[in-house]
């Protein structure tokens, strides 16, 4: 049962990308609103499954810290999406999970051989699958740059934010701790919205287009966090499912982008991608 579990995990992980990358195909417009639509509905997942109901105040500066990290890393991740390869952006934002471990080895874990060589890995990784050939037509932006670092930042401080709640405050109150950050970005979201002119302008635009994106989008990350918490309270150990997860999403997310999509990729960025997949799986070990 546990496997099968496993491969749905790894299933909407990556879906949550592919969701984001047919909303811009769809000339999606409204950023803001379609970020706070997707923090809406995986709130609403997150109410509709939620049985423990325990808040206190002390809870609300790591929701407000999680919730500043989760709307760098939904906001900044579309953007980079629509500005850059699918395959790339989702590749250097699984790889933010670095930050988790740093902080990690902040408060005392253990540096094991692993973790060195999944770090150079890592780097080895992000130098391949950038590398471009100097009579290739495709050239990286300075804007996806700029978006897929905000992107890794926002998503690692989210896996950060989680760990150091879990630290300081404990497990309790973990499910309300979720909902009301997202409760906060999708506030956030919708009045940044309305402050900018071309949101406000192309907000029915942006709703026609993309509600059922950001519906699918938030089902899919909700049903992701629900299946992470049920898989660790079960007893599948971390080693297993992080490494499972990201190394069989990303896997996916590769497929999509060369079979699907036809995004094309030089031997050096092929390369480049796999042994990303493996760093990611060592980083976890």
């Amino acid at each position: 049962m546990n496997y099968l579990l496993l491969a749905i995990t790894s299933i909407t992980s990556s879906s949550q990308s592919i969701f984001q990358r047919k909303y811009n195909d769809n000339k999606g417009v409204g950023t803001f609103l379609f970020s706070g639509m997707l923090s809406f509905f995986a709130m609403l997942f997150f109410i509709a499954v939620n049985k423990d109901w325990y808040y206190s105040a002390e809870l609300l500066l790591p929701s407000a810290l999680f919730a500043l990290s989760y709307c760098s890393g939904t906001l900044f991740a579309v953007l980079a999406i629509k500005h850059g390869s699918l395959a790339k952006t989702s590749l250097l934002t699984s790889c933010s999970m670095i930050l988790a471990s740093i902080y990690g080895i902040l408060l005392g874990d253990p540096v094991g051989v692993f973790l060195i060589l999944g770090t150079a890995l890592l780097i080895t990784s992000i130098v391949m699958v950038n590398h471009q050939k100097s009579n290739s037509p495709e050239k990286v932006s300075l804007k996806w740059v700029i978006f897929v670092s905000i992107a890794f930042l926002g998503n690692g401080m989210c896996m950060v934010v989680q760990k150091a709640k879990q630290v300081i405050y404990g497990n309790a109150g973990n499910n309300m701790f979720m909902i009301t950050a997202l409760a906060i970005v999708t506030v956030t979201m919708l009045v940044l919205s309305f402050v900018f002119k071309e949101e406000r302008i192309t907000a029915k635009l942006s709703l026609r287009r993309g509600w059922y994106w950001a519906l699918f989008c938030g089902i899919a990350n909700g049903m992701t966090n629900l299946l992470v918490m049920y898989l660790n309270s079960s007893g599948v150990p971390a080693s297993v499912l992080f490494p499972v997860v990201s190394g069989a999403g990303m896997t996916i997310i590769f497929l999509y982008s060369t079979l699907i999509r036809h995004e094309k990729f030089n031997k050096t960025q092929t390369v480049g991608f796999f042994i990303g997949i493996l760093s990611i799986v060592l980083l976890n070990l």
